[in-house]
């Protein structure tokens, strides 16, 4: 019995010893804190490195741009608890150079002058003292932070508005005691140079401490602000990959510089990405854990929009506000690799966990161990709107009312009701598929009307719907997440026909049923005096065998029945109707005048034959002598009998035939253009003789 206790306290010894992971429900696939951090693991020990310089998480962000104008990256060194009140900040240190050739002071040998503010280790008042080239409060090198600091090139208004101020302590060793400089951007400091000092430091008491293992291995030198203390013209570098050194003053060094972040309005930082026009909208990436996160400051009050996800459903749906920025839909995780799905939401927008797994290839997305957001970009600073868990419906049908029936003449209703729950405007914009306003008579409209779903509504790949209790003409779900529904009316209102206007056709000389030009449609005219087009429909057997043998023929009277649509009401009319058909040559003008021969004025007739097909003229059935007794030009064909002739003839009527040639089948044939005229003389007038007297 004692040796089965003592096997098993052995084996309860052994278990004891062996490590287990313990995970959070919901964090097992949440992102790593290299490529998402919370506000608060920005400034607890997450990224703070310990004593020796070192840190269990390295975490950079981008913040601001170098001089070569590309995003500056820095490393994540946790809070400094001098400033802001010691609360909501993080120390930050540039993770490359921001700048290049730049040398620490510009004297070359003497002393220089150091203008120090009251209390900043002088005495209480302000003052100047003498200082060596390597005082880092008189350097070059503080200058050109400062104007690093207020200038857009490198950080923009906004990215200014987020740098606190950072009191850091130096040693005056001309003067031999410590003074402080206030500034946004400072040089690191160090303890001592030569091959065991690989550690330099950062923050408001130089208490964080940086190693170079992990900050700075490789790269080239750059300048600390601490003097080399045996000489007033040497300074200490960190020498990239080795330790720290002396470096002379008027060398060329990179800028590295620490600064100070304020965390107030940070929401959180990401490694992922938007996209951008080259994107067509849409990025997604697997994300690696050196890539440096970009802050996302709180958007609330910035009209970004809303998001909601339910994770039972698989479902993600994405509002955008009133904002005129470009709104991008993010979600971030980790199955295996971290990643990122970004997406442009332009106004309503939904996407289901299969579509994440679908462009990622990736399997078991699960929203509730992912970090879901809305966010927007304005003077290089992106704000966001986290999502927040709730349940997420699909409609599947929706009942559209309240469109006003379009009648003739009237005003085309512009706004219908549809109280469908998880619609949001229950009174949609009514389209029609006409520019005018009002209607028209026996035409037919389509209404078009586009549905938003609320934000926790979708509509179904397959939505039914109704316009006025009746099934809607189609139904489409856009891509951007809204619906659209049509529906086409009947008719508009019916009326009474009036009239049948009957209006002159011609007929094309010739001999069979193709020289006829018959009307498609003929006009009605209705009771309320609008008009409409109809078609009719000729008796085609009849008109063949029709065949004219008198080209002289002028008038040919055909039946054709108009064909009346169901929507138009008549009464009393007959569907029958006459139509008058004549030759298309015929004269135009002169047809009908009196001429009187001593008024020695020509007499103008005109055919609406073509010119070039002129042939002759002929009076009273002789032919005339053209240039002598007419002239013709064009216009159709215009002749002129000249006043010369016309005395010629005897007083009374007489007939003109303007005659030309027409051609078909390759056989030439004479038309007439035939008319009448009058001649005439004026009365007599009597000749007075005046009395004459013979002296």
């Amino acid at each position: 019995m004692k040796r089965l206790k003592l096997l098993i306290l052995s084996l309860l010894l052994i278990l004891t010893l062996i490590p287990v992971s313990i995970y959070a429900e919901g964090e097992d696939n949440a992102p790593d804190v290299s490529v998402y951090a919370s506000r608060t693991q920005l400034m607890d020990d997450t990224f703070m490195p310990s004593n020796n310089g070192t840190a269990n998480n390295i975490g950079k962000i981008i913040f601001g741009k170098n001089s070569s104008g590309d995003p500056q990256e820095w490393y994540i060194l946790g809070a400094d608890s001098k400033v802001n009140g010691g609360q909501i900040n993080t120390i930050i240190f540039a993770a490359s150079p921001i700048a290049t050739g730049q040398s620490f002071n510009s004297i070359s040998y003497g002393d220089t002058s150091y203008n120090y503010g009251a209390g900043t280790g002088y005495g209480e008042t302000e003052g100047s003292k003498t200082v060596y080239r390597n005082h880092y409060g008189a350097s070059d090198l503080r200058v050109t932070l400062q104007n690093m600091a207020t200038n857009t090139s490198y950080f923009t208004t906004a990215e200014q508005g987020l740098m606190n101020d950072t009191t850091v302590t130096t040693w005056d060793e001309y003067n031999d005691c410590n003074y402080t400089v206030t500034d946004k951007l400072y040089a690191p400091a160090a303890d001592g140079y030569g091959s065991s000092y690989t550690t330099i430091k950062a923050g408001s008491d130089s208490s964080t401490v940086i190693a170079m293992s992990s900050y700075w291995d490789s790269g080239t030198w750059f300048w600390l602000r601490s003097p080399e203390n045996s000489s007033g013209g040497m300074v200490l570098v960190a020498y990239e990959g080795f330790y720290v050194c002396e470096f002379n003053v008027i060398s060329k060094s990179a800028v590295r510089p620490a600064s100070n972040l304020n965390l107030t309005n940070v929401l959180f930082t990401s490694a992922a990405e938007t996209p951008s026009e080259a994107d067509n909208g849409l990025r997604y990436s697997a994300i690696s854990t050196d890539k440096a996160m970009t802050l996302r400051l709180d958007g609330n009050g910035k009209n970004i929009g809303t998001v909601v996800y339910d994770s039972t459903n698989g479902i993600i749906k994405a509002s955008k506000g009133s904002t005129d920025k470009a709104v991008t839909l993010v979600i971030q995780g980790k199955n295996g690799d971290n990643w990122y799905y970004s997406q442009i939401v332009d106004n309503t927008f939904a996407i289901s966990v299969n579509d994440i797994e679908n462009a990622l290839n990736i399997a078991n997305v699960n929203l509730n161990n992912c970090k879901i957001w809305l966010e927007i970009s304005d003077d290089n600073v992106s704000y966001a709107v986290q999502a927040t868990s709730d349940s997420i419906s699909t409609i599947s049908s929706v009942d559209i009312k309240d469109i006003d029936d379009p009648k003739a003449n009237a005003e085309l209703d512009l706004e219908a009701i549809c109280d469908t729950t998880g619609i949001t405007n229950t009174k949609p914009s009514v389209e029609w598929n006409t520019d005018s306003t009002k209607a028209d008579y026996f035409t037919k409209y389509t209404a078009t009307v586009e549905l938003s779903a609320d934000i926790t509504h979708i509509f179904g790949d397959t939505v039914s719907a109704t316009v006025n209790g009746n099934p809607a003409t189609d139904v489409t779900k856009n891509t951007n997440g809204t619906l659209t529904v049509t529906y086409t009316f009947s008719p508009t209102a019916k009326d009474v026909l009036n009239t049948i206007e009957s209006p002159e056709f011609t007929y094309e000389n010739g001999t069979s049923t193709d020289d006829f030009i018959f009307p498609d449609t003929v006009t009605i005219t209705t009771k309320g005096n609008n008009t409409l087009s109809v078609p009719v429909a000729w008796d085609k057997e009849a008109l063949s065998n029709y065949n004219p043998s008198d080209l002289n023929e002028q008038i040919l009277t055909l039946k054709g029945k108009v064909s009346i649509p169901e929507y138009i009401d008549y009464t009393g009319n007959e569907t029958t109707m006459t139509i008058t058909v004549k030759y298309k040559i015929r004269l135009t003008d002169g047809d009908g005048q009196t001429v009187t021969i001593t008024s020695n004025k020509p007499a103008v007739f005109r055919s609406n034959a073509e010119n070039i097909d002129f042939s002759r003229v002929e009076v009273d059935g002789n032919t005339i002598e053209k240039d002598k007794d007419y002239t013709v030009k064009e216009g159709s064909i215009i002749v002129t009998l000249n006043p010369e002739y016309l005395a010629s003839l005897s007083l009374g009527e007489h007939t003109i035939a303007i005659v030309s040639y027409k051609y078909k089948d390759n056989e030439r044939y004479e038309v007439r253009a035939e008319g009448s005229f009058t001649t005439t003389k004026p009365a007599s007038t009597a000749i007075i003789i005046p009395n004459t007297s013979v002296k």
